[in-house]
């Protein structure tokens, strides 16, 4: 336990001098501070940080020469991917707890969803959705207008439209208006 505690203040102390990894890490996981769940994923960023530092700086070198810059690239990856298996993870719970919701927001089109079980549909919705799209849906179906979604999600208006769009190709217009 003795020498671990080098390479724990070393990994700390490395992300006080790097914290763009994480930052860059929630950004490209598109995780705004408009989220609700801002602060809990960047304390988990923060934490693998920690651990892919910890792991990076333990394996013995082999034949490559491995050099720091190498090292942070890992680590950047490592993050980037727990914060994605965190999304992932988030997204399947609230397919089993808001699948009322989402099922009460489809509108009744014979035409479209005749023979379909309701499950399948609101499972194919949260697999072809991002969270942004969820996200939209959530707050059209609540009445809000597109002004209010942008300022809720923290976007523009024209990127409301845009995913407005995004959805209508593949949900169908009678579905969504």
């Amino acid at each position: 336990m003795k020498q671990q505690a080098p390479i724990v203040q070393d990994a700390f102390q490395c992300l006080r001098l790097y914290p763009e990894i994480v930052h860059g890490a929630l950004k490209k996981c598109q995780i705004t501070k408009a989220n609700q769940d801002y602060h809990d994923f960047k304390s988990e960023a923060q934490l693998s940080f920690i651990a892919a530092y910890c792991t990076c700086m333990q394996r013995p070198l082999q034949a490559q020469f491995v050099n720091f810059n190498n090292a942070l690239g890992y680590i950047s990856r490592a993050v980037v991917w727990d914060l994605q298996h965190l999304l992932r993870k988030e997204r399947r719970q609230d397919f089993y707890h808001g699948a009322p919701f989402i099922l009460g927001m489809i509108k009744p089109a014979p035409n479209y969803v005749e023979h379909v079980h309701e499950a399948t549909v609101y499972q194919e919705i949260c697999n072809r959705c991002s969270d942004e799209e969820l996200a939209f849906l959530r707050l059209r179906m609540a009445g809000c207008s597109a002004a209010q979604i942008a300022d809720s999600m923290g976007s523009s208006v024209r990127q409301v439209y845009r995913i407005h769009r995004r959805l209508r190709k593949w949900i169908g217009p009678k579905l969504l208006d």
